[in-house]
């Protein structure tokens, strides 16, 4: 059952291993810097007027001067500063400033965490109609269980509605996700096109990722790369990740591991993890660019940086082959124990291999056995070939120790099961404010 698992659902773990499970949104450094350009480049004056004005109790003037702190636009990001014009302007009833300090006890942004804290704020600012509160609001009520908040689903539809009537295209994408939850692909799908229309990133993704699932229509990869490319297009980077995709699989357009190249680094380039252990597989086998280990031991770094497994597990390898990289069994060891507790089958089988030959590591049947056991119950074939062949010395004591810690170990790190579409929390997080042009003071 767990391999069925896997062969299911392995390209969607792989795809969306970025998830933002329910995180607080701040700019990129990217966003920042435009919007900081955009704001605070002949603004000198105007912002000593806010600055003024903020000292003076004004709310609206207190609220902008926290988002800009908060975000980093056209002044050095400070989160207690933030924090302190938002609670000024939030004790004074600003709603906006509600949701946003709020937004701050999520994420623990220049305090410590608290959710409980959190959930108060958002509900403020949601029953004075605010809609960034809404939005937040429904974040908590869908996601946020074990968070000092339990679970109402159907209280989330109500406040994403909300939300939804006064302009917030990203609530349109999570009421479809709340549609696709309760098995109603054609509810989801009026969802996500709704928010299409509007030329919204996720929302395009999603009609994109419907066409591929089969979600409310019918399957369609043709029409998948059309939605993702509208997407990607402008600028949104797991739609970026998926032509990516497409394009390395010859999916919906004609096989090309140079066009998938282009479309993994724009996502690389943002962040993603998923692409940039792509780009530095493209990098490594020379598919699609010129062959250069350097480069790919670079982008392998970045997503093993950022936890990704797969990209642990081949930088592991390059250590140890010394490629791109100085040669290093002690830094292949490290790489390979990080990709085999995340779960990354090959590594898991590099592990127990090295414990059985004491290759950089004190020889170890026991862990050996585990970890070969458990790459084995994950689908890899040379694993299972080895622990059935291989006379490991060991007791028969040793072997069920061996066993229960491999059993112990899977237990502990469950697969998706068939059906669970943790994907759709990919898009945004709980929002804080972000000010235009407009809100300024004139």
């Amino acid at each position: 059952m767990r391999l069925k698992r896997v062969l299911v659902w392995s390209a969607l773990a792989l795809l969306f291993v970025a998830v933002l499970s329910l995180v607080t949104r701040i700019l990129t450094k990217q966003e920042a810097v435009k919007f900081s350009q955009e704001i605070a480049t002949e603004e000198t004056e105007r912002l000593k007027e806010l600055r003024e004005a903020a000292t003076n109790g004004d709310a609206n003037a207190q609220s902008i001067l926290g988002a800009m702190y908060a975000h980093g636009l056209g002044i050095e990001q400070d989160y207690k500063k933030a924090i302190d014009w938002f609670r000024k302007a939030a004790e004074q009833g600003n709603s906006r400033s509600q949701a946003s300090l709020g937004a701050m006890y999520w994420g623990g942004f220049g305090l410590a965490k608290n959710y409980a804290e959190a959930e108060e704020w958002f509900r403020k600012a949601a029953e004075q109609g605010d809609m960034l509160g809404q939005f937040n609001l429904g974040m908590v009520c869908a996601y946020a269980e074990g968070w000092g908040s339990s679970q109402d689903k159907a209280e989330a539809v109500r406040w994403w509605q909300k939300a939804a009537e006064q302009g917030d295209v990203d609530a349109l994408c999570f009421l479809g996700a709340m549609c696709l939850g309760n098995n109603d692909g054609v509810g989801a799908m009026r969802w996500w096109q709704k928010a299409a229309e509007q030329d919204h990133g996720y929302g395009l993704y999603l009609v994109g990722l419907a066409y591929v699932e089969g979600l409310g229509v019918k399957k369609d990869l043709r029409e998948a790369v059309k939605w993702y490319r509208r997407s990607a297009d402008i600028g949104y980077a797991q739609a970026q990740e998926m032509l990516g995709v497409m394009y390395r699989d010859g999916e919906g357009v004609a096989q090309s591991y140079a066009e998938a190249a282009i479309w993994f680094r724009k996502a690389a380039e943002q962040g993603l993890p998923h692409p940039q252990s792509q780009l530095g597989i493209m990098y490594n086998e020379g598919r699609g660019v010129l062959q250069d280990y350097t480069e790919a031991a670079k982008w392998n770094l970045k997503a093993a940086e950022a936890g990704f497994a797969q990209a642990q597990g081949n930088l592991g390898f390059q250590y140890s082959k010394g490629l791109g990289v100085p040669q290093s069994e002690s830094e292949a060891m490290k790489w390979y124990m990080k990709a085999a507790e995340g779960g990354h089958a090959m590594s898991q089988f590099n592990l127990g291999v090295r414990y059985a030959k004491g290759r950089s590591v004190q020889q170890d049947y026991i862990q050996a056995y585990k970890w070969l056991t458990i790459a084995a119950d994950q689908g890899h074939q040379r694993a299972r070939s080895i622990i059935s062949t291989i006379p490991f010395d060991m007791s028969e004591d040793e072997v069920a120790r061996a066993r229960a810690d491999a059993t112990k170990w899977l237990e502990e790190h469950p697969l998706p099961e068939e059906g669970e579409l943790e994907w759709l929390k990919v898009g945004p997080g709980i929002k804080i404010w972000l000010p235009t042009d407009e809100d300024f003071p004139r």
